[in-house]
């Protein structure tokens, strides 16, 4: 904690130097740390703000004057540099929210902010462009033999079918599919919704699907015998990576912290 007496733009660079300091940080947030605790300095000199350079770090992070920065940033009115774009996003509001809450963990006092933007949904693929990508996997399953192709094949096949987003295709399980292969089991969860609005959908897979599936599957039960993988997750790595320091073997389930299905809720039945 920064337990000295600064005040305004000082002790905002002082809690950053702080944050920045702790070895969890990555360098990417500190580089945000860094910027957020400048443009709020900037902010204290802007006519705009109702503080001034001298404010008690108290006031800094009351609801009034968050608002006020963030309003200022917003507009692009606290850059040093001229942009094309001048008016900053959601995404950019959000990392400032974030940082103001680590700046006021670091200066000891309790920040008032306001809530997050909901993130903007994403939408599932749509009907033609999964049409025209089963087309071209048909073409590309009969010449590749390649464990990362048969593997991309598999995904991109069962992608066309259910139009899956990324976190739900790291959700499957191998218990997911059905004996035969003709299904699948979707845990839905559109970005915004809260986990227990989750819902289960039962989707009819091509015999595309079908047969990337098989092949995939076989390729898998290899991989895992070898590498001693995890045995419930339907997509895993090929290949060893890193966390930080520690290695991480090939045969692990793909974001292996973020894809952890809820129970499943109501069930819906889907044949496209």
């Amino acid at each position: 904690m920064v337990a000295d007496q600064r005040k305004g733009a000082e002790a905002l660079l002082a809690a950053a130097g702080e944050v920045c300091a702790r070895k969890k940080i990555s360098e990417a947030r500190a580089r945000q740390v860094r910027w957020v605790a400048r443009e709020y300095g900037r902010a204290l000199e802007h006519p705009g703000h109702p503080l001034g350079v001298d404010a008690e770090v108290g006031e800094l992070f009351q609801r009034r004057a968050v608002e006020a920065y963030l309003d200022l940033a917003g507009r692009g009115e606290l850059r040093v540099r001229q942009s094309v774009k001048k008016v900053s996003g959601d995404r950019s509001r959000k990392a400032r929210l974030e940082v103001l809450n680590l700046l006021a963990e670091a200066l000891g006092v309790c920040a008032d902010l306001p809530p997050q933007p909901d993130p903007a949904p994403k939408r599932t693929v749509s009907r033609r462009a999964r049409s025209l990508l089963r087309t071209s996997l048909q073409e590309a399953a009969d010449r590749t033999s390649l464990p990362g192709h048969i593997r991309m094949l598999a995904i991109g096949a069962v992608g066309t079918d259910t139009g899956a987003r990324s976190g739900e295709h790291c959700a499957c399980r191998i218990d997911d599919l059905a004996p035969s292969l003709e299904e699948i089991r979707i845990v839905r969860r559109p970005q915004g919704w809260k986990e227990t609005e989750s819902y289960v959908e039962l989707i009819a897979l091509s015999e595309v699907s079908r047969a990337a599936l098989r092949r995939w599957l076989e390729e898998r039960e290899v991989l895992l015998e070898r590498v001693q993988g995890a045995a419930t997750a339907l997509w895993v790595s090929l290949r060893p990576n890193h966390r930080g320091e520690r290695v991480i073997p090939p045969g692990t389930p793909w974001n292996r912290g973020a894809c952890t299905a809820p129970g499943p809720g109501p069930s819906r039945r889907s044949t496209r």
